[in-house]
């Protein structure tokens, strides 16, 4: 039996048939845009994918790279914290300098009186703007000073930081939608007491600023920071500090006292990280390691802290070690395509007018950098590093001239070439940008 179908029916057919034709011509549109994106963004990181191996092999998945942005040390107390609007009162505890605005007197000998207008700005200069060229989805700094107006300072220790809570609000200017991570496992964490340290914790809280290596017990202070870049990608920073960096005996936290997250390079701790790690971690994160380690001069580095740090890749299954406390920039290594950073270098100091010491002449502390760097999530592994140049002046970060940039350049080159890899300058940007010497080779070739 045939059955014909009522006209309203075919009307109803029609319809449909036209929506479906059009939300499918749609539906191509938005897939052919998407591969066209897709394409651009698979060449610019095949133009970026700078370290070992050939262009065949890195073929394991479409590449999904998120930057990051790293430097060292920021010492925000003494005189730094002098020229801001609200400092804590002068009184410091040296054995020769017994006011830390004589800090600020010995920089302006040196390089002339700074602009009556500082506002909470200053200090951060050419950062500022670099950062909002360069758009890293996360921004990681070792905070090296107590925010605290705690009168009372650690006793045995002849330098202590501090700086007020009110003049911490600079920190808000690194801080847009709550991308900071402050590492505090350092040597002057604790410079003020538990007290200063709580203070401390207290005021980054306030401010929406991540922290780690710290906490008011030790459960937290190895609990990592933890910035969330997307539903399904986070960046967890763990902070860990080392003898070797002069922390004091009596600054771990344990159970009932607060503190900070230590490590020796033994196997225990390193066992110990590791199940830390494996407990917070999911699928998509990228995993930060930041120690603080060494001493404050020479671009030496210990084997045993090159073994830890590849420990940290091999058992801890880190991404990358943000290695601090030297108050100049070391070599870097790329181990398994993993960034090993031996020692960051000073970012903010307050040095500059320090006469008469032959190290802060040799390694030049007023010279820093920006660490940029592409990570491939999905194939684990650095695609790109990129390294802006700065310099402290009037207690503010610039750009370098062209002298200590040329110096800052062939100081990397010989570092870096101990691990087989390379530093050019882009002559435009004046960024430093960080090749293997194989993966340049099988680059070329593969052209």
């Amino acid at each position: 039996m045939l059955v014909i179908p009522s006209s309203a029916t075919l009307t109803v057919i029609m319809i449909t048939l036209i929506s479906f034709l059009i939300v499918t011509n749609a539906v191509g549109m938005v897939v052919n845009h998407t591969t066209k994106a897709n394409l651009s963004n698979e060449l610019q990181f095949s133009r970026a994918a700078l370290w070992s191996q050939s262009v065949e092999k890195r073929a394991r998945g479409p590449p999904h790279v998120m930057r990051l942005f790293l430097t060292g040390d920021v010492m925000l107390g003494r005189g730094m914290d002098q020229i801001l609007p609200k400092p804590c009162p002068p009184r410091i505890f040296e054995h020769s300098i017994k006011a830390a605005r004589r800090y600020v007197e010995l920089a302006e000998d040196a390089h002339g009186k700074l602009p009556l207008d500082r506002n909470l700005q200053y200090l951060w200069g050419s950062t500022l703007p670099e950062l909002e060229i360069m758009k890293p989805v996360a921004r990681i700094i070792n905070l090296e000073t107590a925010v605290t107006r705690s009168g009372n300072p650690w006793k045995g220790k002849n330098i202590h930081y501090r700086v007020s809570p009110e003049n911490a609000e600079t920190l808000r200017e690194l801080n847009p939608n709550g991308t900071l991570v402050t590492t505090l496992a350092n040597n002057h964490a604790l410079d003020w007491g538990r007290r200063g340290l709580e203070d401390s914790l207290h005021t980054l809280k306030k401010l929406g600023i991540a922290v780690a290596g710290a906490g008011r017990d030790a459960d937290e202070a190895a609990s990592p920071a933890v910035v969330r870049v997307s539903q399904h990608h986070r960046v967890l920073v763990f902070g860990l500090g080392h003898k070797s960096s002069k922390i004091p005996e009596g600054w771990k936290a344990d159970s009932t006292h607060s503190g900070i997250n230590t490590a020796e390079f033994t196997k225990q701790d390193l066992q110990r990280f590791a199940e830390q790690v494996k407990k917070f971690r999911r699928r998509g994160d990228i995993v930060v390691a930041s120690v603080h380690w060494g001493g404050n001069w020479g671009f030496e580095i210990p084997e045993e802290q090159q073994a830890f740090a590849r420990q940290l890749v091999d058992v801890a299954d880190v991404d990358i070690v943000h290695g601090h406390s030297s108050h100049h920039f070391k070599g870097l290594e790329l181990y398994k395509e993993r960034l090993l950073m031996y020692g960051a270098g000073d970012y903010l100091n307050d040095y500059e007018g320090i006469k008469g010491g032959h190290n802060h002449q040799k390694f030049k502390s007023n010279i820093g950098f920006m660490y940029f760097v592409d990570y491939d999530v999905s194939n684990r592994r650095v695609a790109q590093l990129i390294l802006t140049p700065t310099q402290l002046r009037n207690f503010r970060v610039e750009a370098p001239t062209e002298m200590d940039l040329q110096w800052a350049l062939r100081t990397l080159q010989r570092e870096c070439k101990k691990f087989a890899l390379r530093v050019e300058v882009d002559k435009s940007s004046r960024h430093l940008q960080i090749f293997s010497e194989d993966s340049r080779k099988s680059i070329k070739d593969a052209k």
